[in-house]
């Protein structure tokens, strides 16, 4: 049970990555930043929504490496 929690967090994980976070990173790279208001309205509108999916992603990372670490050593 533990291969499969670790293998299920693992690819819940990558996708956060690839519908949440590339996007929002390719959103930022595209943003306008020649002001200090542009970057503030840059940041307004990324930050709050790539901190949780970062939050989610560490978590998820996170079990997955102790699920499969635990299925390891347990065998």
């Amino acid at each position: 049970a533990l291969l499969w929690i670790g293998a299920a967090a693992s690819v819940v994980s990558f996708l956060i990555t690839a519908a949440v976070s590339v996007p929002l990173n390719q959103g930022l790279d595209r943003a306008p930043i020649d002001t200090f208001g542009q970057q503030q309205a840059a940041r307004v509108t990324f930050e709050t929504r790539w901190n949780r999916a970062n939050l989610a992603r560490t978590l998820t990372s996170t079990l997955s490496v102790f699920a499969l670490a635990a299925a390891l050593a347990l065998g």
